[in-house]
């Protein structure tokens, strides 16, 4: 992991500036929406029981620095979400990071998509950053924060892969659907130094997309109109460079304790040699 050594943990504030347009995954079904309500699946009898609410409402709950505030309790009957899975790819060798730009809408974001039926998240994001970006990329364990506890038959790990954002988004209704949130979680991936995108990997409607591996400073300049994605690369980079720093750190506690076990002889102990 000689790259480690290269990284710099000095980082420098990204800012970026407001948007309001939609994300791609979402834009295509808001232009569709229509004044016609989509007929729903659920017998009305469970509608009116599931739109009752006896909860009394507490202020939102301000996080770090890095979340919205907290949320109302809710909850979601299964035709009303998506899950998805994005993934920040980082290539260590080069301190490098992966953009995508769609050519025909002319912006720049992340890989990312909604899981497929009997697929988990983490597979999730390994198959859409290779269909959208070209990239054969592996989980980068990262010295993260996590609220997820460790198996019980092991101590908690230092390093771990678990997602390092999840974001929100509501579609608006259309002819076919009535509206939902879609659930978005981050994961951050590396490549290797030689890594060379394949060509053609992505869905029919994927194929204007273009690949692009830059520096983080680029990076933020692309994506300086979209602060979401902007939050969640800055925290990768971030994340990465802890990691770096991490990795340092216990390479020179090894090194100090193979150092301690190595006994230095007494000058009464070292022999001599005659005349």
């Amino acid at each position: 992991m000689s790259y480690y050594r290269n990284s710099n943990s000095d980082l420098e504030a990204q800012g970026s500036s407001s948007r309001t347009t939609s994300r791609r995954g979402t834009s295509n079904a808001q232009r569709q929406s229509s004044s016609r309500p989509a007929s729903s699946a659920f017998p009305s009898g469970l509608n009116r029981f599931f739109s009752r609410s006896t909860r009394v409402e507490n202020p939102p709950i301000h996080f770090s620095e890095y979340s919205s505030p907290s949320i109302p309790d809710s909850h979601y009957f299964c035709g009303d979400f998506m899950l998805g899975a994005g993934m920040v790819l980082i290539q260590p060798s080069t301190n490098k990071v992966v953009l995508l730009y769609d050519t025909s809408q002319k912006y720049w974001f992340l890989p990312k998509g909604r899981k497929d039926i009997g697929e988990s998240l983490e597979q999730a994001a390994l198959r859409e950053a290779y269909e959208e970006s070209g990239y054969r990329a592996e989980f980068m364990p990262l010295y993260s924060p996590t609220n997820q506890p460790p198996s019980p038959d092991s101590p908690h790990p230092i390093f771990n892969t678990e997602p390092i954002f999840m974001t929100t988004m509501a579609w608006e209704p259309s002819r076919r659907r009535t509206g939902g949130e879609y659930f978005v979680f981050w994961y951050v991936g590396e490549i290797s130094h030689d890594a060379i995108p394949e060509a053609n990997t992505g869905m029919p409607d994927e194929q204007h997309y273009t690949t692009h591996l830059v520096d983080w400073n680029e990076a933020f300049e692309h994506l300086a109109d979209n602060p979401k994605l902007s939050k969640i690369v800055l925290v990768a980079q971030k994340l990465f460079y802890n990691t770096c720093q991490a990795h340092i750190q216990l390479e020179e506690q090894a090194r100090t304790r193979r150092r301690s076990r190595i006994r230095v002889p007494e000058s009464e102990d070292v022999p001599r040699v005659s005349d």
